[in-house]
């Protein structure tokens, strides 16, 4: 292949990878960070609405693994109306991802024995006490929700974090909408 040097130059382009280190925290990251950290203090929901290649889906797999990973027992869900937008490049691989970097590079690694899906990842390992198989670990988890035109798929999901992936491509996303809120409620509390 020829390239034209010149053309390139106009074009003002330079060739990118896609780099798995520690990630460079740019003061867009920090207020996005700080206004979600408000809100939940503040016992009230989130809405991000951003233009494409913001890292938005990049940011969005990073809230469920520090949940994963720093609280235990919480649940954090995925949701998005085909699972195209969770696994095929989507918010939950650039999650898995995520984790693997964290198990390889942190002390904070968590065995995955009772689910590890493509869909559900949870922090357990078996135990066994006296001749009982016992459940014991974070037990924190990760999973990931394809609504399909069905905002029902949603109802009695409990969590400490719902992230709703390209709620602009859903037809239903008022009605998903409070159907998740009341997962995400109880009474006061958020």
């Amino acid at each position: 292949l020829e390239y034209d040097e010149e053309e390139i130059k106009k074009r003002d382009r330079v060739v990118a990878d896609r780099i798995f280190d520690f990630p460079s925290v740019w003061d867009g990251d920090y207020s996005f960070f700080h206004y979600l950290n408000d809100s939940e203090k503040r016992g009230q929901h989130s809405l991000f609405v951003k233009a494409r290649g913001k890292g938005a889906s990049f940011k969005s797999a990073s809230l469920g693994n520090r949940n994963y990973f720093l609280i235990p027992g919480s649940k954090s869900f995925y949701a998005a109306s085909d699972k195209q937008f969770l696994v095929s490049d989507g918010v939950l691989n650039k999650s898995w991802d995520m984790m693997n970097f964290i198990d390889k590079n942190t002390p904070w690694t968590k065995r995955r024995q009772f689910k590890d899906t493509i869909f559900h990842k949870k922090a357990s390992y078996e135990s066994v006490i006296g001749n009982k198989r016992i459940e014991s670990g974070y037990k924190s988890e990760i999973m990931g929700v394809s609504i399909k035109n069905d905002p029902d798929r949603l109802r009695g999901k409990r969590g400490k974090l719902l992230v709703i992936e390209e709620g602009g491509n859903m037809k239903e996303l008022k009605r998903l909408w409070n159907i998740a809120r009341s997962g995400m409620e109880s009474g006061k509390t958020t």
